[in-house]
């Protein structure tokens, strides 16, 4: 019996590794797995961008509001209802959006969500990573984090459209192309390798490609190098 309920436990891990994380509601909600966060959903006239059944019990979702997206985690109470709370209640997320997702050599999936605003004609984007963690690490299953440096900063979608417009002298940084690269030989650690172009908007207009690389490190994304040459 033990025997079963660890191979079960196995499959249904294999399972959820499978999937693609985190695909829009609307293509999975009708989903048999799904009916008890459906049927939450329209109690509660809840507007969600995308959905993750973590198992039987648990549940993700990101709210589609516009400028204050956030991510919920819905546990089944006794009664057997899901209670949804937002991970952390002071995190909102301006428009974030799945932008890719990695999987490594042994098959572990990585979602990079994107998230990204425009106010006093200035553009920001930044990045969050989302995967799966063993529950010894962390209670929930799962990391959600940003990834700290990565990101676009400028004026170029303003009206004047270049990259320094509004930002006072304050530096600009823009996407290289490609802007990211994802990593996994099987030996050496993952690594996100992000590639970006910082300008000086000052006098000087300097400019610098810039890469950073986040390598994986005890179960988690951590920023390994910071690299700056100046063109």
């Amino acid at each position: 019996m033990k025997y079963f309920l660890i191979l079960a436990v196995l499959v249904l891990s294999m399972q959820v590794q499978a999937e693609d994380f985190f695909r829009p509601c609307e293509d999975v909600i009708e989903s048999p797995g799904y009916t008890s966060l459906a049927e939450t959903f329209e109690s509660g006239n809840v507007k969600a961008r995308y959905c993750q059944k973590l198992n039987t019990n648990e549940f993700l979702y990101v709210t589609d509001v516009g400028n204050y997206d956030q991510f919920y985690h819905c546990t089944k109470t006794e009664l057997r209802k899901l209670e949804c709370r937002g991970i952390d209640k002071y995190s909102t997320y301006p428009n974030i959006n799945v932008e890719q997702r990695f999987r490594s050599n042994k098959g572990k999936q990585f979602v990079l969500f994107s998230v990204g605003k425009l106010s006093h004609g200035i553009y920001s984007t930044s990045y969050v990573l989302f995967h799966l963690v063993p529950k010894s690490e962390a209670r929930s299953g799962y990391l959600i984090y940003s990834l700290r440096e990565a990101g676009e900063r400028s004026g170029r979608y303003s009206d004047l459209g270049k990259v320094c417009s509004n930002l006072d002298g304050q530096d600009a940084t823009t996407p290289e192309n490609p802007p990211y690269e994802f990593f996994d030989n099987g030996k050496d650690a993952a690594i996100i390798r992000f590639h970006q172009k910082l300008t000086s908007c000052d006098s000087t207009n300097t400019e610098a490609k810039q890469t950073l690389e986040y390598k994986w490190v005890k179960g988690e994304f951590r920023l390994s190098k910071n690299t700056r040459i100046i063109e």
